[in-house]
């Protein structure tokens, strides 16, 4: 089977197996002999964006050009797409433990989105310089760490700036959090 667009995104593996890759306008689920399982197309996706798979299945990707967050059934059918989150998304979403999807988005007042998963409509809004390919990631503390410009923050859950840090350099990875916190 060929898959044009896919180049950047990697894949994410569902608690069955499926693994789940986006292509330039399509999210395809594959099944572990290899064989396409289905594929959803959404328009402008683009394929810098991994997916996430949420607790109750919804697989969650960003579009790098159509500046949404998008989530799909299992079965392969859209379940709804975000409003415009206000720039490109080069980042991959991130699942807090109450369901909370977290984005990064660039340009435009770039920042982080905490996005609602029952309907794709925004939280909130930390306004903050680009969040270029850095992912969020979500510490012990419950904390959002995120790199953005030449810092990196801490953010709480309700969207507020608990610090940053100046490395004097861009940022264009995800931070990691180590085994105690």
């Amino acid at each position: 089977i060929g898959w044009p667009g896919i180049d950047m995104s990697s894949p994410a593996i569902g608690p069955d197996g499926t693994i789940y890759i986006g292509g330039e306008e399509n999210l395809y689920a594959v099944n572990t002999d290899g064989s396409e399982k289905w594929k959803c197309t959404i328009f402008n996706l683009s394929g810098r964006s991994s997916a996430a798979i949420g607790k109750d299945g919804t697989i969650y990707i960003a579009g790098q050009n159509s500046n949404k967050l998008h989530a799909v059934n299992p079965n392969g059918t859209i379940k709804w797409n975000s409003p415009g989150l206000g720039g490109m998304i080069g980042a991959s979403p991130t699942i807090g433990s109450d369901g909370t999807i977290y984005i990064g988005v660039s340009q435009n007042n770039g920042g982080l989105c905490a996005i609602n998963p029952a309907d794709g409509s925004i939280k909130w809004k930390c306004i903050t310089p680009n969040i270029v390919y850095s992912s969020a990631v979500i510490g012990p503390d419950n904390k959002i760490y995120v790199g953005a410009g030449t810092d990196l923050y801490a953010i709480s859950t309700e969207g507020s700036v608990l610090w940053n840090f100046p490395t004097g350099n861009g940022i264009w990875s995800s931070p990691a959090i180590g085994s105690d916190g």
